[in-house]
């Protein structure tokens, strides 16, 4: 609902008071350490996923992995992604042994179920898609052709806004994402 929309920006904007935002300086590739006696920080390239250059910050002594935009809940963004990429970086999420994901957006995860949740997503998105475009046609045709409607139930219920999401910022996007995989042309993410 919109007052609860206002509510959750109205405290975004309280969690936010006090952040120094600091811009990237330089492209990490593998990966960065960013040593302290206290709390070391590993940034580590992961992508492409959700986007060309996706990375997160794993702090190992806490176990803590921040994981930005590869993981949305309760629905993730499908802009300019390719299916093959996000699910080999979610492969790579597993294997940190991390007490606490925090995802882009969303609530702390507290183990792996929602990124097996968001790979068994992917992986049947990408099936479906595949099997249509072998069909013959063009993205439109495609779309009409692929059902996500289970999907659409298991990731935002019966909210109608998080349906509208759902489809806007997942289905949509991610549908052309992996045509254009299945076709064989650059999936995504855009440089």
């Amino acid at each position: 609902s919109f007052a609860a929309a206002a509510r959750g920006v109205a405290q975004h904007a309280r969690d936010l008071e006090g952040v120094w935002l600091v811009l990237p300086g330089r492209d990490v590739e593998g990966t960065l350490l960013l040593p302290d006696p206290d709390a070391p920080v590993e940034v580590v390239a992961v992508g492409p996923a959700n986007t060309a250059g996706d990375a997160v910050a794993w702090l190992p002594r806490q176990r803590v992995l921040a994981a930005g935009d590869v993981v949305v809940s309760p629905v993730p963004f499908g802009f300019g992604s390719g299916p093959a990429g996000w699910l080999a970086a979610l492969d790579r999420l597993r294997g940190f042994d991390f007490a606490y994901l925090v995802p882009g957006h969303g609530p702390v995860q507290r183990d792996r179920g929602y990124l097996d949740r968001l790979s068994a997503l992917l992986a049947a998105t990408r099936e479906r898609v595949g099997a249509a475009a072998a069909g013959g046609g063009g993205l439109e045709e495609v779309r009409a052709r692929v059902d996500l409607s289970g999907q659409a139930a298991a990731f935002a219920g019966e909210d109608p806004w998080l349906r509208r999401w759902f489809q806007r910022y997942w289905a949509e996007p991610i549908v052309e994402g992996a045509f254009r995989e299945a076709r064989g042309l650059p999936a995504g993410p855009p440089g």
